[in-house]
């Protein structure tokens, strides 16, 4: 048995660029292929005379990229498990300011009740990031969870480009650097500002007097 496919072709009229269930628009092309047929091989066909012609040049395309794909997922989980063993431990008692622990803030370990905390160490909490408040060391309790005690932690949102998106700053722990880049209000709605000086602590704004130069428009 067979069934329809379409094809959006390359501009040489013979690679396939995508393939799809439905029709996506006037350029897609209607195929016949068999009920086995494996769409994550498409990019082993070409188009010719009407048909899929399976290409051996292709093919072996296809095998060195595949090849190459399975290396590069070997030495990244590499590099992970040796960040898992020799780094993530370290980081757990290193202090931190907002602007520091949002670049690592990743490998940062989750908060636990009955740990002692303090000033500058950073975890995860539900997903987000905190940082422990200048003068607040302490030990960790059932009730004192990140996000129900900000006289002890304080939010670092990150947005989806890696920079921070805008939080009042609390003290030096959560301020902003120079040359730092910030969203504000934030990441889906503001605009981006670097800052101009060490120590920002004044929401970014467009006036002259303003602590921040704004990068990107919405």
């Amino acid at each position: 048995m067979s069934k329809t496919k379409y094809i959006v072709l390359n501009a040489d009229g013979e690679t396939i660029y995508s393939i799809e269930d439905i029709k996506l628009d006037n350029e897609s092309i209607e195929v016949s292929v068999d009920d086995d047929f494996d769409d994550m091989k498409i990019d082993r066909y070409r188009y010719t005379d009407g048909s899929l012609v399976l290409d051996d040049e292709l093919s072996a395309i296809a095998d060195d990229n595949m090849a190459t794909a399975k290396i590069e997922k070997m030495r990244q989980s590499q590099t992970m498990n040796l960040i898992n063993m020799l780094l993530k431990p370290q980081m757990q008692s290193m202090t931190f300011t907002a602007s520091t622990g949002s670049k690592v803030g990743a490998f940062a370990d989750e908060w636990k009740s009955g740990v002692r905390y303090e000033p500058g160490n950073i975890r995860l909490y539900n997903g987000q990031l905190y940082v422990v408040n200048d003068g607040q060391g302490h030990t960790s309790q059932v009730g004192w969870e990140p996000p129900n005690a900000p006289s002890l932690w304080s939010l670092i949102k990150i947005a989806p480009d890696g920079n921070r998106e805008w939080v009042e700053p609390a003290g030096a722990h959560n301020d902003y650097e120079k040359d730092e880049l910030c969203w504000y209000p934030d990441y889906d709605t503001g605009n981006l500002y670097k800052s101009k000086q060490n120590g920002n602590v004044w929401p970014p704004n467009d006036t002259p007097q303003s602590t921040w130069i704004k990068l990107i428009t919405r």
